[in-house]
Protein backbone atom coordinates (compact mmCIF):
# COMPACT_ATOMS: atom_id res chain seq x y z
CA UNK A 1 0.00 0.00 0.00
CA UNK A 2 1.10 3.31 -1.11
CA UNK A 3 -0.01 6.51 1.35
CA UNK A 4 0.97 8.96 -2.04
CA UNK A 5 -2.01 7.08 -3.75
CA UNK A 6 -5.17 8.30 -1.44
CA UNK A 7 -8.01 10.04 -2.77
CA UNK A 8 -8.48 13.73 -1.97
CA UNK A 9 -11.87 12.95 -1.34
CA UNK A 10 -10.90 10.89 1.86
CA UNK A 11 -8.57 13.47 3.85
CA UNK A 12 -4.94 13.70 4.86
CA UNK A 13 -3.16 10.45 5.35
CA UNK A 14 -2.77 9.43 8.94
CA UNK A 15 0.51 8.32 10.12
CA UNK A 16 1.43 5.47 11.59
CA UNK A 17 -0.63 2.05 12.18
CA UNK A 18 -2.68 2.87 9.18
CA UNK A 19 0.32 3.19 7.05
CA UNK A 20 0.83 -0.41 8.09
CA UNK A 21 -2.24 -1.80 7.32
CA UNK A 22 -2.36 -4.17 4.59
CA UNK A 23 -4.65 -3.25 1.69
CA UNK A 24 -8.27 -4.75 1.90
CA UNK A 25 -11.66 -4.87 0.71
CA UNK A 26 -15.20 -4.85 2.88
CA UNK A 27 -15.44 -6.57 6.17
CA UNK A 28 -17.90 -9.42 6.10
CA UNK A 29 -18.73 -11.09 9.59
CA UNK A 30 -21.10 -14.12 8.43
CA UNK A 31 -22.20 -17.12 10.53
CA UNK A 32 -20.72 -19.92 9.69
CA UNK A 33 -23.84 -21.28 9.28
CA UNK A 34 -25.10 -19.06 6.69
CA UNK A 35 -21.91 -19.30 5.11
CA UNK A 36 -22.42 -22.94 4.50
CA UNK A 37 -25.61 -23.03 3.13
CA UNK A 38 -24.99 -20.25 0.70
CA UNK A 39 -22.24 -22.49 -0.98
CA UNK A 40 -19.23 -20.97 0.77
CA UNK A 41 -17.23 -18.47 -1.52
CA UNK A 42 -16.77 -19.15 -4.97
CA UNK A 43 -13.47 -19.27 -5.73
CA UNK A 44 -13.78 -17.61 -9.21
CA UNK A 45 -14.49 -14.41 -7.66
CA UNK A 46 -11.47 -14.67 -4.82
CA UNK A 47 -8.85 -11.78 -5.13
CA UNK A 48 -9.35 -8.82 -8.20
CA UNK A 49 -13.22 -10.44 -9.12
CA UNK A 50 -14.26 -9.65 -5.59
CA UNK A 51 -15.92 -13.13 -3.61
CA UNK A 52 -17.49 -10.83 -1.32
CA UNK A 53 -19.48 -8.88 -3.82
CA UNK A 54 -20.78 -12.38 -5.50
CA UNK A 55 -21.53 -13.34 -1.18
CA UNK A 56 -23.55 -10.44 -1.19
CA UNK A 57 -25.68 -11.05 -4.14
CA UNK A 58 -26.02 -14.07 -3.82
CA UNK A 59 -27.28 -13.92 -0.02
CA UNK A 60 -29.59 -11.13 -0.66
CA UNK A 61 -31.20 -13.09 -3.62
CA UNK A 62 -32.04 -15.86 -1.47
CA UNK A 63 -31.94 -14.78 2.16
CA UNK A 64 -33.28 -11.04 1.79
CA UNK A 65 -30.88 -8.31 2.73
CA UNK A 66 -28.34 -8.30 4.50
CA UNK A 67 -27.25 -5.88 8.02
CA UNK A 68 -24.75 -3.35 7.66
CA UNK A 69 -22.92 -1.86 10.02
CA UNK A 70 -22.49 2.05 9.92
CA UNK A 71 -18.63 2.98 10.24
CA UNK A 72 -16.50 5.94 8.28
CA UNK A 73 -14.44 3.63 5.65
CA UNK A 74 -11.31 5.51 3.56
CA UNK A 75 -10.21 4.51 0.15
CA UNK A 76 -6.43 3.77 0.17
CA UNK A 77 -5.75 2.97 -3.22
CA UNK A 78 -6.93 4.01 -6.65
CA UNK A 79 -5.63 2.37 -9.97
CA UNK A 80 -3.02 4.84 -12.10
CA UNK A 81 -1.63 2.37 -14.16
CA UNK A 82 -3.24 0.89 -17.14
CA UNK A 83 -3.40 -2.23 -16.52
CA UNK A 84 -4.65 -1.32 -13.21
CA UNK A 85 -7.61 0.20 -14.46
CA UNK A 86 -7.57 -2.75 -17.41
CA UNK A 87 -8.27 -5.01 -14.21
CA UNK A 88 -10.93 -2.98 -12.51
CA UNK A 89 -12.57 -2.93 -16.06
CA UNK A 90 -12.67 -6.70 -16.12
CA UNK A 91 -13.72 -6.61 -12.88
CA UNK A 92 -16.61 -4.86 -13.51
CA UNK A 93 -17.94 -6.33 -16.51
CA UNK A 94 -17.66 -9.44 -14.90
CA UNK A 95 -19.79 -7.80 -11.78
CA UNK A 96 -22.48 -7.37 -14.50
CA UNK A 97 -22.79 -10.68 -15.82
CA UNK A 98 -22.89 -11.86 -12.70
CA UNK A 99 -25.92 -9.29 -11.57
CA UNK A 100 -28.10 -10.10 -14.55
CA UNK A 101 -27.58 -13.81 -14.70
CA UNK A 102 -28.62 -13.86 -10.50
CA UNK A 103 -31.32 -11.62 -11.04
CA UNK A 104 -32.82 -13.59 -14.43
CA UNK A 105 -32.80 -16.97 -12.93
CA UNK A 106 -30.97 -17.71 -9.95
CA UNK A 107 -31.57 -21.52 -9.56
CA UNK A 108 -29.39 -21.87 -13.53
CA UNK A 109 -27.23 -19.81 -11.84
CA UNK A 110 -26.93 -22.04 -9.02
CA UNK A 111 -26.48 -25.08 -10.98
CA UNK A 112 -24.04 -23.86 -13.55
CA UNK A 113 -22.04 -21.31 -10.99
CA UNK A 114 -18.39 -20.67 -11.35
CA UNK A 115 -15.97 -23.23 -9.98
CA UNK A 116 -17.15 -23.81 -6.13
CA UNK A 117 -16.40 -26.68 -3.78
CA UNK A 118 -19.62 -26.26 -1.54
CA UNK A 119 -22.70 -26.55 -3.01
CA UNK A 120 -26.09 -24.84 -1.89
CA UNK A 121 -28.19 -25.90 0.78
CA UNK A 122 -31.72 -25.30 0.24
CA UNK A 123 -33.38 -27.00 3.03
CA UNK A 124 -30.96 -25.39 5.47
CA UNK A 125 -31.61 -21.79 3.58
CA UNK A 126 -35.60 -22.47 3.99
CA UNK A 127 -34.77 -22.36 7.88
CA UNK A 128 -32.70 -20.21 7.87
CA UNK A 129 -35.09 -18.09 6.72
CA UNK A 130 -37.86 -18.63 8.70
CA UNK A 131 -34.98 -18.09 12.16
CA UNK A 132 -34.31 -14.88 10.46
CA UNK A 133 -38.08 -13.77 10.01
CA UNK A 134 -38.93 -15.19 13.53
CA UNK A 135 -35.59 -12.89 15.18
CA UNK A 136 -37.03 -9.71 13.08
CA UNK A 137 -40.87 -9.99 13.99
CA UNK A 138 -39.91 -10.40 18.15
CA UNK A 139 -37.25 -8.10 17.95
CA UNK A 140 -37.23 -4.81 20.23
CA UNK A 141 -36.37 -2.35 17.84
CA UNK A 142 -38.49 1.08 19.94
CA UNK A 143 -38.77 -0.64 24.01
CA UNK A 144 -42.48 0.98 24.71
CA UNK A 145 -43.04 -0.31 28.35
CA UNK A 146 -47.21 0.31 28.80
CA UNK A 147 -47.87 2.63 31.66
CA UNK A 148 -48.07 1.22 35.57
CA UNK A 149 -51.63 2.11 36.69
CA UNK A 150 -51.38 0.08 40.29
CA UNK A 151 -54.26 -1.46 41.60
CA UNK A 152 -55.16 -3.67 44.27
CA UNK A 153 -57.72 -6.57 43.06
CA UNK A 154 -58.09 -8.81 45.99
CA UNK A 155 -60.92 -10.79 44.32
CA UNK A 156 -61.59 -13.71 42.20
CA UNK A 157 -60.21 -14.34 38.11
CA UNK A 158 -62.78 -15.63 36.32
CA UNK A 159 -62.51 -16.17 32.35
CA UNK A 160 -65.63 -15.80 30.01
CA UNK A 161 -66.14 -17.26 26.39
CA UNK A 162 -69.30 -17.74 24.26
CA UNK A 163 -70.57 -20.18 22.05
CA UNK A 164 -72.24 -19.86 18.86
CA UNK A 165 -72.45 -22.37 15.69
CA UNK A 166 -75.63 -21.69 13.31
CA UNK A 167 -73.97 -24.41 11.10
CA UNK A 168 -73.29 -27.17 13.98
CA UNK A 169 -69.88 -28.02 13.23
CA UNK A 170 -68.73 -30.70 14.95
CA UNK A 171 -65.17 -29.37 15.44
CA UNK A 172 -66.45 -26.45 17.39
CA UNK A 173 -68.20 -28.84 20.12
CA UNK A 174 -64.81 -30.81 20.26
CA UNK A 175 -62.55 -27.56 20.53
CA UNK A 176 -64.83 -26.19 23.06
CA UNK A 177 -64.45 -29.47 25.27
CA UNK A 178 -61.03 -29.72 25.03
CA UNK A 179 -60.41 -25.68 25.76
CA UNK A 180 -62.58 -26.34 28.43
CA UNK A 181 -60.33 -29.39 30.14
CA UNK A 182 -57.68 -26.78 29.73
CA UNK A 183 -58.70 -24.09 31.60
CA UNK A 184 -59.72 -26.16 34.52
CA UNK A 185 -56.56 -27.68 35.05
CA UNK A 186 -54.89 -24.20 34.67
CA UNK A 187 -57.71 -23.21 37.52
CA UNK A 188 -59.56 -20.80 35.65
CA UNK A 189 -63.29 -21.04 36.89
CA UNK A 190 -65.23 -20.29 33.56
CA UNK A 191 -68.95 -18.78 32.57
CA UNK A 192 -69.53 -19.50 29.12
CA UNK A 193 -72.77 -18.33 26.74
CA UNK A 194 -74.19 -20.31 24.30
CA UNK A 195 -76.26 -18.35 21.99
CA UNK A 196 -78.96 -21.04 19.58
CA UNK A 197 -80.57 -20.54 16.78
CA UNK A 198 -84.57 -20.33 16.41
CA UNK A 199 -85.57 -24.02 17.77
CA UNK A 200 -81.95 -25.66 17.64
CA UNK A 201 -80.94 -27.41 20.92
CA UNK A 202 -78.46 -26.35 23.19
CA UNK A 203 -74.99 -27.92 22.82
CA UNK A 204 -73.42 -27.46 26.28
CA UNK A 205 -74.04 -28.65 29.51
CA UNK A 206 -74.15 -27.71 32.92
CA UNK A 207 -70.75 -28.97 33.13
CA UNK A 208 -69.48 -27.71 30.39
CA UNK A 209 -68.23 -24.28 32.49
CA UNK A 210 -68.85 -23.38 36.03
CA UNK A 211 -71.69 -21.35 34.76
CA UNK A 212 -73.72 -21.74 31.62
CA UNK A 213 -76.07 -18.89 30.72
CA UNK A 214 -78.21 -20.05 27.35
CA UNK A 215 -80.05 -17.60 25.11
CA UNK A 216 -81.96 -18.07 21.74
CA UNK A 217 -81.82 -15.35 18.61
CA UNK A 218 -82.79 -15.22 15.40
CA UNK A 219 -79.83 -13.82 13.00
CA UNK A 220 -76.81 -15.70 12.88
CA UNK A 221 -74.93 -12.17 12.64
CA UNK A 222 -71.32 -11.76 14.59
CA UNK A 223 -72.63 -12.49 18.01
CA UNK A 224 -69.24 -13.32 20.09
CA UNK A 225 -68.71 -9.68 21.63
CA UNK A 226 -71.98 -8.86 22.55
CA UNK A 227 -72.22 -12.92 24.69
CA UNK A 228 -69.24 -11.51 26.10
CA UNK A 229 -70.88 -8.50 27.64
CA UNK A 230 -73.74 -11.02 29.13
CA UNK A 231 -71.05 -13.24 30.73
CA UNK A 232 -69.37 -10.21 32.12
CA UNK A 233 -72.39 -8.60 33.81
CA UNK A 234 -73.50 -12.38 34.76
CA UNK A 235 -70.07 -12.92 36.90
CA UNK A 236 -70.01 -13.35 40.72
CA UNK A 237 -69.87 -10.21 42.80
CA UNK A 238 -66.42 -11.23 43.71
CA UNK A 239 -64.92 -11.53 40.62
CA UNK A 240 -62.81 -7.91 40.04
CA UNK A 241 -60.76 -9.70 37.37
CA UNK A 242 -61.55 -11.39 33.78
CA UNK A 243 -60.28 -13.27 31.21
CA UNK A 244 -62.65 -12.97 27.48
CA UNK A 245 -61.73 -16.34 25.57
CA UNK A 246 -62.18 -17.41 22.04
CA UNK A 247 -63.04 -21.41 23.35
CA UNK A 248 -60.52 -23.13 20.93
CA UNK A 249 -57.43 -21.64 22.77
CA UNK A 250 -54.79 -24.00 24.89
CA UNK A 251 -52.32 -22.51 26.97
CA UNK A 252 -48.51 -23.57 26.81
CA UNK A 253 -48.03 -22.01 30.41
CA UNK A 254 -49.47 -23.50 33.37
CA UNK A 255 -49.28 -20.73 35.63
CA UNK A 256 -50.37 -18.47 33.17
CA UNK A 257 -53.88 -17.45 35.28
CA UNK A 258 -51.74 -16.46 38.67
CA UNK A 259 -49.32 -14.68 36.50
CA UNK A 260 -52.10 -12.49 34.54
CA UNK A 261 -53.76 -11.93 37.32
CA UNK A 262 -50.83 -10.28 39.33
CA UNK A 263 -50.03 -8.32 35.90
CA UNK A 264 -53.87 -6.76 36.26
CA UNK A 265 -52.58 -5.27 39.47
CA UNK A 266 -49.77 -3.31 37.21
CA UNK A 267 -51.93 -3.00 34.41
CA UNK A 268 -55.49 -2.11 33.21
CA UNK A 269 -55.64 -4.76 30.38
CA UNK A 270 -53.07 -8.16 29.65
CA UNK A 271 -52.66 -9.72 26.67
CA UNK A 272 -51.82 -13.15 28.30
CA UNK A 273 -49.50 -14.35 25.35
CA UNK A 274 -46.77 -12.96 23.54
CA UNK A 275 -46.20 -15.86 21.15
CA UNK A 276 -49.37 -18.02 19.03
CA UNK A 277 -49.60 -19.95 16.37
CA UNK A 278 -52.75 -22.05 14.81
CA UNK A 279 -52.52 -25.56 14.33
CA UNK A 280 -53.53 -28.14 11.84
CA UNK A 281 -56.55 -30.40 12.30
CA UNK A 282 -55.70 -32.88 15.23
CA UNK A 283 -52.71 -30.84 16.70
CA UNK A 284 -52.87 -30.15 20.53
CA UNK A 285 -49.43 -28.07 20.28
CA UNK A 286 -46.29 -28.12 18.20
CA UNK A 287 -42.80 -26.53 18.51
CA UNK A 288 -43.14 -23.22 17.15
CA UNK A 289 -39.39 -22.86 16.14
CA UNK A 290 -40.18 -25.02 13.27
CA UNK A 291 -42.18 -22.35 11.62
CA UNK A 292 -41.90 -19.23 9.80
CA UNK A 293 -43.61 -16.01 10.80
CA UNK A 294 -47.43 -14.95 9.75
CA UNK A 295 -51.17 -15.53 10.36
CA UNK A 296 -52.06 -18.58 8.45
CA UNK A 297 -52.18 -21.92 9.78
CA UNK A 298 -48.69 -23.15 11.60
CA UNK A 299 -47.08 -19.72 11.03
CA UNK A 300 -46.02 -17.60 14.26
CA UNK A 301 -47.23 -14.56 15.34
CA UNK A 302 -46.44 -12.63 18.48
CA UNK A 303 -49.35 -11.24 20.54
CA UNK A 304 -50.28 -7.39 19.80
CA UNK A 305 -49.67 -6.30 23.43
CA UNK A 306 -45.66 -7.35 23.51
CA UNK A 307 -45.76 -5.80 19.67
CA UNK A 308 -46.52 -2.82 21.07
CA UNK A 309 -44.19 -2.85 23.59
CA UNK A 310 -41.30 -3.71 22.02
CA UNK A 311 -41.93 -1.97 18.89
CA UNK A 312 -43.77 1.14 19.53
CA UNK A 313 -46.85 2.76 18.67
CA UNK A 314 -45.70 2.95 14.92
CA UNK A 315 -46.05 -0.83 14.38
CA UNK A 316 -50.17 -0.38 14.84
CA UNK A 317 -50.53 0.28 10.75
CA UNK A 318 -49.44 -2.83 10.22
CA UNK A 319 -51.10 -6.29 11.06
CA UNK A 320 -47.89 -8.27 11.16
CA UNK A 321 -46.09 -5.85 12.51
CA UNK A 322 -48.34 -5.12 15.81
CA UNK A 323 -48.94 -8.78 16.10
CA UNK A 324 -52.04 -10.77 16.85
CA UNK A 325 -54.86 -9.09 18.50
CA UNK A 326 -57.40 -11.86 19.68
CA UNK A 327 -57.71 -15.17 21.25
CA UNK A 328 -57.55 -14.04 24.90
CA UNK A 329 -57.43 -10.77 26.91
CA UNK A 330 -57.69 -9.85 30.62
CA UNK A 331 -58.56 -6.64 32.06
CA UNK A 332 -59.98 -5.37 35.24
CA UNK A 333 -63.86 -5.93 35.89
CA UNK A 334 -64.93 -2.72 36.56
CA UNK A 335 -63.24 -1.14 33.95
CA UNK A 336 -64.39 -3.84 30.75
CA UNK A 337 -68.18 -3.72 32.44
CA UNK A 338 -68.29 0.28 32.56
CA UNK A 339 -67.40 0.29 28.81
CA UNK A 340 -68.19 -2.93 27.53
CA UNK A 341 -66.75 -4.58 24.65
CA UNK A 342 -67.74 -2.95 21.39
CA UNK A 343 -70.51 -5.38 20.26
CA UNK A 344 -71.99 -3.16 17.75
CA UNK A 345 -70.02 -4.95 14.52
CA UNK A 346 -71.87 -7.59 13.44
CA UNK A 347 -69.77 -8.97 10.37
CA UNK A 348 -67.16 -9.63 13.25
CA UNK A 349 -63.14 -8.30 13.50
CA UNK A 350 -64.25 -7.04 17.10
CA UNK A 351 -60.96 -7.88 18.34
CA UNK A 352 -59.10 -5.69 16.32
CA UNK A 353 -61.32 -2.76 17.00
CA UNK A 354 -61.02 -3.52 20.81
CA UNK A 355 -57.16 -3.90 20.84
CA UNK A 356 -56.56 -0.58 18.93
CA UNK A 357 -59.09 1.37 20.73
CA UNK A 358 -56.80 0.24 23.99
CA UNK A 359 -53.41 2.33 22.34
CA UNK A 360 -54.97 5.70 20.94
CA UNK A 361 -59.38 5.22 20.79
CA UNK A 362 -60.15 6.18 17.49
CA UNK A 363 -56.88 7.28 16.27
CA UNK A 364 -56.10 3.70 15.59
CA UNK A 365 -59.16 2.26 14.47
CA UNK A 366 -59.61 0.43 11.00
CA UNK A 367 -62.72 2.05 9.78
CA UNK A 368 -62.34 2.49 5.66
CA UNK A 369 -64.35 -0.26 5.52
CA UNK A 370 -67.43 1.45 7.67
CA UNK A 371 -70.13 3.29 6.98
CA UNK A 372 -69.94 7.32 8.17
CA UNK A 373 -72.44 6.17 10.96
CA UNK A 374 -71.14 2.93 11.75
CA UNK A 375 -67.79 4.44 11.93
CA UNK A 376 -68.69 7.63 14.07
CA UNK A 377 -70.88 5.20 16.44
CA UNK A 378 -67.40 2.84 17.09
CA UNK A 379 -65.35 5.70 17.94
CA UNK A 380 -67.28 7.05 20.13
CA UNK A 381 -67.12 4.01 22.03
CA UNK A 382 -63.09 3.54 21.10
CA UNK A 383 -62.25 6.75 23.14
CA UNK A 384 -64.27 7.01 26.04
CA UNK A 385 -62.58 3.38 26.63
CA UNK A 386 -59.19 5.03 25.96
CA UNK A 387 -59.55 7.24 28.22
CA UNK A 388 -59.67 4.74 30.90
CA UNK A 389 -57.42 2.29 29.58
CA UNK A 390 -54.66 5.10 28.12
CA UNK A 391 -52.51 2.35 27.28
CA UNK A 392 -51.55 0.48 29.99
CA UNK A 393 -51.91 -3.06 28.30
CA UNK A 394 -49.45 -5.53 29.69
CA UNK A 395 -48.55 -8.99 28.17
CA UNK A 396 -46.97 -12.50 29.52
CA UNK A 397 -43.90 -14.24 27.98
CA UNK A 398 -45.36 -17.48 27.07
CA UNK A 399 -47.28 -19.21 23.95
CA UNK A 400 -50.67 -19.59 22.89
CA UNK A 401 -52.07 -22.41 20.65
CA UNK A 402 -55.32 -22.32 18.26
CA UNK A 403 -57.35 -24.94 17.66
CA UNK A 404 -58.25 -25.87 14.19
CA UNK A 405 -61.57 -25.34 12.76
CA UNK A 406 -61.10 -24.19 9.25
CA UNK A 407 -59.29 -22.28 6.91
CA UNK A 408 -58.37 -19.04 8.03
CA UNK A 409 -58.10 -17.80 3.97
CA UNK A 410 -62.30 -18.80 3.67
CA UNK A 411 -62.99 -16.49 6.56
CA UNK A 412 -63.25 -13.33 4.63
CA UNK A 413 -62.36 -11.14 7.56
CA UNK A 414 -61.93 -8.22 5.10
CA UNK A 415 -63.62 -8.79 2.23
CA UNK A 416 -67.32 -9.53 3.91
CA UNK A 417 -66.92 -5.99 5.34
CA UNK A 418 -68.03 -4.15 2.02
CA UNK A 419 -71.79 -4.75 3.26
CA UNK A 420 -71.81 -2.66 5.80
CA UNK A 421 -70.62 0.97 3.28
CA UNK A 422 -73.17 -0.73 0.52
CA UNK A 423 -76.32 -0.80 2.92
CA UNK A 424 -75.12 2.70 5.26
CA UNK A 425 -75.41 0.29 8.10
CA UNK A 426 -75.88 2.51 11.33
CA UNK A 427 -75.81 0.78 14.78
CA UNK A 428 -78.02 3.16 16.09
CA UNK A 429 -80.89 2.51 13.76
CA UNK A 430 -80.60 -0.95 12.44
CA UNK A 431 -79.77 -2.85 16.32
CA UNK A 432 -82.74 -3.76 17.43
CA UNK A 433 -83.09 -5.24 20.86
CA UNK A 434 -79.90 -4.74 23.41
CA UNK A 435 -80.42 -8.74 24.68
CA UNK A 436 -79.51 -10.25 20.85
CA UNK A 437 -79.41 -8.36 18.04
CA UNK A 438 -82.27 -8.30 15.60
CA UNK A 439 -82.37 -6.48 12.57
CA UNK A 440 -85.22 -4.60 12.20
CA UNK A 441 -87.61 -5.83 9.08
CA UNK A 442 -87.43 -3.36 6.58
CA UNK A 443 -84.44 -1.66 7.44
CA UNK A 444 -81.30 -4.26 6.40
CA UNK A 445 -83.00 -7.29 5.99
CA UNK A 446 -82.57 -8.55 2.68
CA UNK A 447 -78.17 -8.16 3.60
CA UNK A 448 -79.12 -10.12 6.95
CA UNK A 449 -81.20 -12.69 5.86
CA UNK A 450 -78.89 -13.40 2.47
CA UNK A 451 -75.24 -11.98 2.79
CA UNK A 452 -74.99 -12.32 6.54
CA UNK A 453 -75.79 -15.64 7.39
CA UNK A 454 -74.37 -17.19 3.94
CA UNK A 455 -70.52 -15.62 5.66
CA UNK A 456 -71.02 -16.55 9.26
CA UNK A 457 -72.41 -20.33 8.13
CA UNK A 458 -69.13 -20.76 5.98
CA UNK A 459 -67.19 -19.36 8.67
Amino acid sequence: MATEHWLETAGPAPSGAVRDAPFGKATFAVEREVLMALGGLSEAFVGAADEGFELVRRLRKLLGDVGRAEHRALELWAPRLDIDKAARADNKRLKDRLVDAIEADIDAYLANRFESSIAVDRNALARLSRDRARRAAFRATNPTPPPVVACSLPGSIWGVTALFNPAGYISKLDNFHLFRERLAADGLPLLAVELAFGDAPFQLGDRDADRVVRLRGADALWQKERLLNVAIASLPGECDKVVWLDADVLFERKDWVPRTAELLEDHVVVQPFSRSIRLLAGERSTDIESFTVGSGEHEVLHSMAYGVASKGYSCLSRYLEHGHCGYAWAARREVIQRHGLYDANVLGNGDLNIAHAMFGGARYLKTERLSDKARAHMSAWADAFYREVRGSVGYLDGTVFHLFHGMKANRRYLDRLHVLVEHDYDPARDLGCFAEWCLRVGQCEAWATCVLSRLFRSA
